[in-house]
C-alpha cells in the first residue's frame, strides 16, 4: 500500500512490500507474548515480507497462517509457512479462530474491510495490526468505525521506501516517461521512451502509521523510535 503519484502505473494487485524496519518497530511495541508464541495471521502475506519479519523474530512456522490472493506470490509464502491463495474477504469464517494477532499491509483501498473481517476474526481477546497512511483518519466514510473501533496510532519515525518512483530527466522537454517498480527491481538508468538519463525517488510522499486494536487500545498516539542503522 502506497501513496502512489498521478499519472504513475500503480504495482499489480497494490503489492507493496512492508519494510523489515517497519515490521520490527511494530514487532518491537507489542508485547513479544502476542506474536512470538501466538497463533498468527497474514492476510494480505504478498511474497511474505512481514511473515519473514515474525520467523526472524522468533516466531514459529506452525503457528503462521497466511492467505494471498496473488498465485505466484501465494507460492513463495507457502514455503515458509502455511499460506492459502485466495482473497481475506471472501475468506470463510475459520472455526478455530480467534487469532491472536492479524497483522498485515492492506490494499488501502479495501483497508476498511480488512479492518472489519481481522476485528471479527481476533475476537475479544486478539489484537490487529494494520499498515495504513495516517491520513486514513481523515475520512467522512470512516468517522463511524473509528468512533466504534478506536485504534491507537503507532506513528512511523520516517516515510518508507515502499516504490521506486522512475521519471525521465527530459521531461521538461516533453517526455513523459513515469513508472512506479518495486523497491527491489533493476531500475533503467536510461530512458525508454527518450534515451535520457532517468531520475528516482524512493521515498513514500505521506507518513504512515500502525493502526492498532486489542484488549486496552483506543485514541492512543505514538511515534515509534527510529530504526538502528546497520551496522551500529
Amino acid at each position: 500500500m502506497s501513496s502512489t503519484a498521478r499519472g504513475a502505473s500503480r504495482e499489480n494487485l497494490d503489492f507493496y512490500p512492508t519494510p523489515a524496519w517497519a515490521t520490527d518497530l511494530l514487532l518491537d511495541a507489542l508485547e513479544p507474548y502476542s506474536w512470538r508464541h501466538a497463533r498468527v495471521l497474514e492476510p494480505a502475506a504478498g511474497d511474505g515480507a512481514i511473515v519473514k519479519r515474525l520467523l526472524a523474530r522468533g516466531a514459529s512456522p506452525e503457528n503462521i497462517d497466511a492467505i494471498e490472493i496473488d498465485v505466484a506470490r501465494a507460492t513463495k509464502v507457502h514455503e515458509i509457512v502455511t499460506c492459502e491463495c485466495c482473497s481475506f474477504l471472501d475468506e470463510p469464517e475459520d472455526p478455530r479462530v480467534p487469532f491472536d494477532l492479524i497483522v498485515t499491509n492492506p490494499p488501502f483501498a479495501l483497508a476498511a474491510d480488512f479492518a472489519r473481517v481481522a476485528l471479527g476474526m481476533a475476537g475479544d481477546r486478539g489484537t490487529v495490526a494494520l499498515l495504513l497512511r495516517l491520513n486514513w483518519l481523515g475520512s467522512q466514510e470512516r468517522a463511524a468505525f473509528h468512533r466504534a473501533h478506536p485504534s491507537d496510532i503507532l506513528l512511523l519515525p520516517k516515510r518508507p521506501e515502499f516504490t521506486a518512483s522512475m521519471s525521465c530527466s527530459a521531461k521538461k522537454k516533453g517526455c513523459t516517461y513515469r513508472e512506479t517498480l518495486p523497491i527491489e527491481a533493476e531500475r533503467p538508468r536510461t530512458c525508454p521512451l527518450c534515451g535520457a538519463r532517468t531520475a528516482c525517488s524512493t521515498t513514500d510522499s505521506i507518513e504512515y502509521a500502525w493502526f492498532v486494536w486489542g484488549p486496552g487500545r483506543g485514541n492512543r498516539w505514538s511515534i515509534l523510535p527510529m530504526p538502528e542503522a546497520k551496522g551500529a
